[in-house]
């Protein structure tokens, strides 16, 4: 954040970069004119990735965006965990992250691949809360399309379903039984198998 920072950084993205990424909170790179427009400036070609927590307008436009946050709001959450329970559980790991991530990496490319044959670069602008929304894909289809059309009112809500699939059986772990233990009593650590039956082959 000292001048000589930002002059190193903006010698650095309009003499020698060919992409720039920045995740901030919307209007930071503007205080210190390290913006796409005052890059492009300089570099026409440049190609500048901004990823935020819930897009560049918009009601939620200056907070921050963490991926816990955001899986709660748009419903990742919602979904995830055994059927019976009513506690909203999280993915292992980062999810919304790595696929925003993801995502960044095909529009990056794609705009790096358009900057080299043109010569001219472009803005790529992501957000966690737009790939939570596109990640919920069937769940999310199912929730907009099940609805009354004289009512407008939904007749069917997401459910968890634990490791199992809604419209795939047997998609999911079993608990097992063993030889040692016919009646599957054993305080120890219980054993599961995964199955996944996808087709007939």
């Amino acid at each position: 954040k000292t001048p000589q920072g930002r002059d190193l950084c903006y010698r650095l993205a309009t003499e020698w970069a060919d992409v720039v990424v920045e995740n901030f909170k919307v209007d930071t790179m503007e205080r210190y004119g390290l913006d796409y427009s005052s890059l492009a400036k300089e570099n026409p070609g440049l190609v500048y990735c901004s990823i935020t927590g819930f897009g560049s307008t918009g009601p939620l436009r200056d907070q921050p965006g963490y991926d816990v946050i955001v899986s709660g709001m748009y419903g990742l959450m919602s979904i995830t965990g055994e059927e019976e329970s009513e506690v909203p559980v999280k993915v292992g790991v980062a999810i919304t992250d790595l696929m925003t991530g993801s995502l960044a990496h095909g529009g990056i490319l794609a705009a790096l691949y358009q900057s080299h044959a043109t010569g001219k670069g472009q803005r790529v602008e992501l957000s966690l809360m737009e790939t939570q929304l596109a990640s919920l894909a069937n769940i999310a289809a199912s929730a907009l399309n099940t609805t009354t059309t004289t009512t407008n009112e939904k007749t069917t809500n997401p459910k968890r379903w634990g490791t199992a699939h809604e419209s795939i059986v047997p998609y999911q772990a079993f608990r097992c039984k063993s030889e040692n233990n016919p009646n599957d009593d054993d305080p120890g650590e219980p054993q599961y198998i995964v199955i996944g039956a996808g087709n007939d082959v």
